[in-house]
């Protein structure tokens, strides 16, 4: 009887060690698999978007942790995207289908430009070879990067030329290149129908450009 019940507990230890250690490796994260971690947090991500987050099923610390984990890995996946243009040759080259990539906090995909007439499978299959996961969602768009980056180029180039003949209120234009709007935006201490009549007169005039007002610095 004493043997038998000695044999019962050593079991019934076995058993609850086993179980233990079971739990404890179905719980620790799979080594240098980024991927797969990243689809999780993209799948709660999703759990605590839309009405579920609105009804507070989750609490909002971990919504807030949730969604800076997946803007930090979409902005590398945007870098590692923008490293693939480069990888043969020194200076990028950019697809035609091309128009640019962005990522805004709240998003589960990375945002890709593509041109709309150039938008297939083809396209598709060469965006997921370049940031090897399908983490991403197709806008389509008017531009190719290549022509805003030009368009760019020369903008700068023309306006360095002709600053000294500018009004003194154009001689302070910044310009870039804004990809969530697939333009070249440039900067106007003001941003007036007038200041934007006398750019186009003065530097350039084309429908890749779009104009908006510098923001206010306050030195403190």
């Amino acid at each position: 009887m004493r043997n038998a019940l000695i044999f019962i507990v050593w079991i019934s230890s076995w058993s609850c060690s086993g179980g233990y250690r079971t739990q404890k490796d179905q719980l620790r994260p799979a080594e240098n698999n980024q991927e797969e971690t990243t689809a999780y947090i993209l799948d709660i991500y999703k759990e605590n978007s839309g009405n579920n987050k609105q009804q507070g099923a989750y609490p909002a610390k971990d919504s807030f942790f949730v969604e800076d984990s997946v803007y930090k890995f979409l902005s590398k996946k945007k870098a590692e995207l923008e490293r693939s243009f480069s990888e043969k040759t020194e200076s990028r080259t950019y697809p035609a289908y091309y128009g640019g990539s962005y990522v805004n906090r709240g998003d589960d995909r990375l945002s890709i430009q593509v041109v709309d007439s150039l938008d297939n499978r083809t396209t598709r299959r060469d965006i997921m070879k370049r940031i090897g996961a399908e983490y991403f969602t197709i806008r389509p768009c008017s531009y190719s990067f290549a022509m805003l980056n030009d368009t760019l180029q020369a903008l700068e180039t023309i306006f360095n030329k002709k600053k000294k003949m500018m009004p003194p209120s154009l001689q302070m234009s910044r310009f870039e290149i804004y990809e969530p709007k697939n333009a070249v935006l440039v900067l106007l201490e003001d941003s007036t129908a007038d200041a934007v009549s006398a750019f186009k007169k003065y530097v350039m005039d084309s429908p890749v450009i779009q104009f908006a007002e510098q923001p206010v610095i306050y030195l403190q």
